[in-house]
């Protein structure tokens, strides 16, 4: 784990007088923009690319690293048509200022996207304006579908029980009406085949789901609750977002118009995401998985065990009636030859051991549930930073050539699955985006670690 505070970069130290003339920077970083060199960078510098140029998320330090990696990008990407807004601004920050100045461009290799960035330019010394930060963004796959526009199949919501499956617990067979292709890929011996299986239908789920149907890549959500939402819903009657109504919106529109409270309940949530997969008739198939220990108690006691301890403390709900024994004043800290021995000297006897120990961090462990130690040996940890700053795993190339993680915040899950979908969408037309792994090196300026 790598905190922001090692990382090599620092806000300007610039002084920028309250009337400047901006013109003359709009046109000179236009032209510069056919050429970027070493010395159109602060040696502080730093780039952040989103899919738009590496096809990751890559964050690169100092003026020599910076120049390096674009200039090796560009000869793979070819970039072009560099529009510079006529508009730029002035941004103040305490002591710092700079001004921010944005942008599109396209690129011409495989496949060609738009794009768009921007670029903060502060003044130096030598009388000079350099980019002290720059950032650069994918736009679209050109001549394909917008992956933020998706026409709703259902301008009158529905009644839950036809949540984007027509009534059944499975999935469509007829074509799309709003420009997407077939819900499912083709059917072979019976078996409907899919180009994407997303496991999960929560607010990253139905995200991806949504921005694939829109790109026209055939999938499907597998959903463990009977409905849509309820993966909210379930959760405990006090639960509430601690971020205001817009941050939760899901694609393509507002998910929760003003007549939602400020500060969603998680029944505000379930009623939101229910309406939302409903109108955009998203494909989901619902199943069902054991979720809690006092699921295999009770399993264990009508298979006839004779005694059942659950270790560590349960509100007084669903299964503990029928447990025999609780322990929860001790932690177990070794295995003996008949049972367990908890850190207070208690040994318990048991024929058994089940650890019911809830959810884990890293979803490289699930992975490994789930498909087996050969996939999960492949994919990078899930969360957490890396040494550039960017959230391991996540959103980006996994490691496995058909393997992405999602997750985060209900922001992170709507805006960075366009940049999943995006990316297995140019997968599936023959040519994924190019990955830029390489780090140049980086020329450390005088006062930073």
């Amino acid at each position: 784990m790598w905190s922001l505070p090692k990382l090599p970069c620092e806000l300007p130290k610039a002084t920028i007088p309250d009337f400047v003339d901006l013109k003359p920077l709009v046109e000179y970083f236009q032209s510069a923009f056919d050429d970027l060199q070493e010395e159109h960078f602060v040696k502080g510098a730093i780039w952040r690319d989103i899919f738009a140029m590496t096809g990751t998320t890559r964050t690169f330090y100092t003026s020599s690293s910076v120049a390096a990696a674009w200039q090796a990008t560009a000869s793979t990407h070819s970039p072009s048509k560099f529009v510079i807004a006529e508009k730029a601004r002035v941004v103040r920050a305490g002591p710092s200022a700079w001004v921010e100045i944005s942008f599109t461009f396209e690129t011409s290799g495989a496949p060609a996207t738009t794009d768009y960035g921007y670029i903060s330019v502060v003044p130096e010394p030598d009388g000079k304006w350099r980019i002290w930060l720059m950032r650069t963004i994918l736009e679209q796959l050109k001549f394909h579908p917008d992956v933020d526009i998706l026409q709703p199949v259902n301008e009158t919501l529905a009644s839950p029980e036809t949540v984007g499956v027509n009534g059944t617990n499975g999935i469509h067979h007829h074509p799309q009406e709003n420009g997407a292709t077939a819900t499912h890929a083709g059917e072979a011996d019976g078996e409907r085949y899919f180009d994407c299986v997303i496991i999960g239908g929560g607010q990253a789920g139905l995200s991806v789901g949504g921005r694939l149907k829109a790109l026209g890549v055939s999938y499907v959500i597998l959903e463990t609750h009977e409905n849509v939402g309820d993966n909210w819903k379930t959760r405990y009657d006090s639960t509430k977002l601690h971020t205001v109504r817009e941050f939760a919106h899901l694609p393509f529109d507002r998910t929760f118009p003003s007549t939602y409270r400020e500060f969603l309940t998680k029944d505000d949530l379930a009623s939101g995401y229910h309406n939302w997969a409903n109108k955009y008739d998203i494909d989901v198939f619902r199943g069902i998985t054991l979720h809690s220990a006092h699921d295999v108690a009770d399993d264990m006691l009508q298979a006839g065990l004779a005694s059942v301890t659950m270790m560590w403390y349960q509100l007084n709900i669903t299964g503990k009636p029928m447990i025999i024994k609780m322990k929860s004043d001790s932690l177990p800290v070794r295995y003996t030859e008949d049972g367990l021995e908890c850190a207070n000297g208690d040994h318990i006897q048991a024929d058994v051991v089940v650890f019911a120990t809830g959810f884990v961090g890293n979803l490289r462990v699930v992975v490994q549930k789930l498909f087996g130690s050969d996939v999960a040996s492949q994919v990078d940890d899930f969360w957490g930073l890396d040494d550039e700053g960017e959230v391991k795993g996540a959103f980006k190339p996994s490691g496995h050539p058909a393997f992405w993680y999602h997750g985060g915040a209900v922001g992170q899950a709507r805006y960075m699955s366009r940049f999943i979908a995006l990316q297995i969408k140019a997968k599936l037309l023959g040519t994924p985006l190019p990955l830029y792994s390489s780090t140049p090196s980086r020329n450390v300026p005088l006062g930073l670690k």
